[in-house]
């Protein structure tokens, strides 16, 4: 699932005043958001994913939507409710929507990013109203007593089972269910025991050890849509539970790894998210998130989070979003904390100093590895930086704010009154000379046929012909214009875009012609980009990014703080997400979100 366009903008901002929270040797980003920098309040009832990608955090002083880095708070005011304390979230299984529930069984339905409360309240304090006739009459042929105030607890349990099918566990026996009704009901002998476990880490040990012969209906977890028991609450019992048969599974995976399983294995606590069908496995400091494996018939186990104390950060929630590899954990004190694995590695260069490990322009080498102008290889595989002896002897060292990579895989560099060329393999092929010797400092950019580009602090237009014999092939300046160069970009034959520290200008070369992009004039133009002739994204040093689509420009919205007004270079990966550079953090964005916000539809 993909985020939206605001949280997606917003979620990879590196720089926020929240928290931080060790877990693991330099392995996580862990976050810690409490009522200080925007929950309602701390004691977290519930999380779920919405079908836009927003978490939203139920809490004891009202409901939140959270982005990834900021909260919209909804209270008793703006839902309209005798009470802002919210008990827990559910939804219909299989279903989009979410329900939120305060304590008086007000019903506040999530959809679209916005929660709203509805007539209907939930009765018998279990089942959502399209469910009631289902629920009732399925409890009626099981014999069981639906009466339910605050003092007396629900004699029944009901658990979301994926699409149209839910199970209902009630004295001694689980009754199966899809739209049509009761499909097979199986028996579980045990003593119900309906009340939740405390969360205080003393108060729950004890109840647990007290109701060990009692089926605790907190225990019961859908996992891929397959109903588990988890026996005692604790150690690596597990019943699978379905219409045919009850059977014991034990976890595999990379709990088996852990020092502490062989011989505390009984200290293993199990977590779920009903909503959406995850289970977690805890032991001492480590947290895996638990799939059903058919083919083995056993639960597997897959690391999530390391040397991190759910017990003193007293969590009782949990939510795993698995297209971000995000972790969202909510306490009953201490608010929410978000997780996330680290995805960069540092690699510095050893060899020059005086440069401070500050790069610009690079170009990727191999699978795993990057070029700069400087001629270095950086390779997150090898932490010392490999030289490429031509580039490298070069004194002074080449211009490192731009280099090109041509039609036939070769890299393009310039230094001085030349352009140097390397393969693919970084072996030196040939030099091109700037013959008018008026370029100084220059920007390169890939033509639509055999040519190459180049731009110039001082306003001067050229370009390297590819085809033409050695003797021949110098760099010919064509045209200058006022303003300092910064990017190039030919999308069609005839037209170059031209950005500028005064604006975007479009160059006729067949009529040698320039045109000033209206709009953006006095913009510092950073970076221009299109993946057709029709759409030109553009980049800005403090006015943001836009869109210039046939003809009409959009500005593109910014972050809260603002960072995006500095934003560097876009580049599109596979998924079409875009990844943006700014002084203070990257940022990803989705390409058709950004695209029909431009076009006027609605945004969240």
């Amino acid at each position: 699932m993909r985020l939206p366009l605001l949280p997606a903008l917003l979620w990879l901002c590196l720089l926020h005043p929240c928290t931080a929270a060790p877990a693991g040797p330099g392995r996580y980003y862990v976050r810690q958001f409490t009522d200080e920098n925007g929950l309602p309040q701390n004691s977290v009832t519930g999380l779920a994913l919405d079908e836009l990608g927003f978490v939203w955090v139920a809490t004891q002083g009202g409901l939140a939507r959270f982005d990834g880095q900021h909260t919209f708070v909804y209270d008793k005011e703006k839902l309209g409710t005798r009470s802002s304390r919210m008990i827990r979230l559910t939804s219909l299984a299989g279903k989009s929507t979410l329900y939120s529930v305060d304590e008086y069984f007000r019903l506040i339905r999530i959809k679209n990013g916005k929660a709203y409360r509805v007539d209907k309240d939930v009765k018998n304090g279990v089942a959502l109203p399209a469910l009631l006739p289902l629920l009732q009459d399925t409890l009626s042929r099981m014999k069981v007593d639906t009466t339910y105030t605050s003092e007396n607890y629900p004699k029944y349990e009901f658990i979301p089972m994926g699409p149209d099918r839910y199970a209902v566990y009630t004295d001694e026996k689980i009754a199966f269910l899809d739209a049509s009704g009761i499909i097979g009901i199986t028996a579980f002998p045990g003593t119900p025991y309906f009340n939740e476990f405390p969360s205080e880490p003393e108060h729950r040990t004890r109840v647990i050890t007290d109701q060990k012969q009692k089926v605790c209906v907190e225990n019961f977890m859908n996992v891929d849509n397959v109903l588990f028991y988890h026996l005692h609450g604790e150690g690596v019992n597990f019943k699978l539970i379905s219409e045919h048969e009850v059977r014991s599974v034990t976890l595999r995976g990379d709990i088996e790894k852990h020092p502490a399983f062989l011989k505390k294995k009984s200290h293993i606590r199990s977590f779920r998210n009903r909503i959406h069908g995850q289970a977690f496995a805890y032991l001492e400091g480590s947290l895996y998130l638990i799939r059903y494996s058919p083919d083995t018939g056993h639960l597997i186990t897959r690391l999530l989070l390391d040397n991190f104390d759910l017990e003193t950060s007293m969590v009782v929630k949990m939510l795993y979003q698995e297209s971000s590899q995000t972790l969202f954990l909510g306490s009953i004190a201490k608010g929410i904390f978000v997780v996330r694995q680290k995805v960069f590695d540092v690699v510095k260069d050893q060899y020059n100093s005086d440069f401070h490990n500050i790069f610009y322009a690079h170009l990727p080498f191999t699978d795993s590895s990057v070029l700069t102008p400087e001629g270095l290889v950086l390779d997150r595989q090898h932490r010392v930086p490999v030289q490429i002896r031509g580039l490298a002897s070069l004194r002074p060292p080449a211009e490192r704010f731009s280099m090109l990579k041509d039609r036939a895989g070769n890299f393009w560099i310039a230094k001085g009154k030349q352009f140097y060329c390397l393969d693919a393999k970084g072996n030196f092929l040939q030099s091109v000379t700037d013959r008018d010797g008026g370029f100084g400092e220059r920007k390169l950019c890939r033509g639509l046929g055999n040519d190459i580009w180049v731009g110039s602090k001082t306003g001067q237009i050229g370009y390297i012909d590819l085809a033409a014999k050695d003797e021949t092939k110098n760099a010919r300046a064509i045209v200058r214009i006022n303003g300092k160069i910064g990017c190039l970009l030919q999308t069609q034959r005839g037209e170059l875009w031209i950005g500028t520290s005064q604006g975007l200008m479009r160059y006729d070369s067949l009529q040698r012609r320039t045109e000033l992009i209206k709009g953006l004039e006095q913009m510092d133009i950073r970076s221009l980009y299109s993946s057709n002739p029709r759409e030109i994204w553009i980049t800005t040093y403090g006015d943001g990014f836009f869109l210039l689509s046939n003809g009409r420009l959009t500005r593109l919205p910014a972050d809260r703080e603002g960072f995006l007004n500095q934003a560097h270079c876009i580049v599109e990966d596979k998924f079409h997400d875009f990844w943006i550079p700014s002084n203070k953090g990257l940022f990803r964005a989705h390409k058709q979100d950004l695209i029909d916000y431009a076009a006027g539809k609605e945004c969240i």
